[in-house]
């Protein structure tokens, strides 16, 4: 899936999470509900399509990580669509929990800031994130967090209309995961 996802095939990548949500109903595994969870977040993240009706499962018994995601993405998903009503409460516990908890944490507090017109609040809690990121241990396969904590903080910058400071962030990103 992540890999179509990179490659903006997204039908490709909604029909192999169409077999992950199939994996899901039929089984109550730990390791398949850990898996559609990021999935999940990653296909939302890549595509935009915050109200996609994609399948959602229980965290219970699940990592932190794969917990921090689906409350992140979920949260994410809500100020997307609209609401910026209760984030606050995710980002306290994002923001407690590990480094890559507290990336995504910072994400959405800068989600939260740009969304009520606190341009310089948003870039500080982005700013924030990569900090929090670039402590982390790079590992092979789709990234945690699930939307690198530099291309957000590039996408970030773009709205608050500062190209180059942008393009230092995507360049940043892209070193840390070449090619995507």
């Amino acid at each position: 899936e992540y890999a179509y996802l990179q490659q903006g095939r997204y039908q490709d990548a909604r029909r192999v999470l169409g077999i992950m949500e199939e994996n899901a109903r039929r089984s109550n595994a730990t390791r398949v509900r850990g898996s559609m969870i990021f999935m999940r977040a990653a296909y939302l993240a890549e595509t935009g399509q915050w109200t996609s009706p994609v399948q959602t499962v229980s965290t219970d018994g699940l990592s932190a990580g794969a917990r921090a995601t689906d409350q992140f993405i979920n949260a994410l998903a809500k100020l997307q669509t609209g609401s910026i009503a209760g984030p606050e409460d995710v980002i306290r516990r994002l923001r407690a929990g590990s480094p890559g908890a507290q990336a995504m944490g910072g994400q959405l507090e800068s989600a939260l800031r740009m969304k009520e017109g606190k341009v310089e609040d948003a870039l500080a809690a982005a700013a924030s994130a990569a900090e929090k990121e670039d402590r982390l241990n790079y590992e092979f396969g789709p990234p945690f967090p699930v939307i690198p904590a530099h291309e957000f903080y590039g996408e970030m910058l773009l709205r608050a209309g500062r190209t180059k400071d942008a393009a230092k962030q995507f360049a940043l990103a892209l070193r840390r995961a070449p090619g995507r």
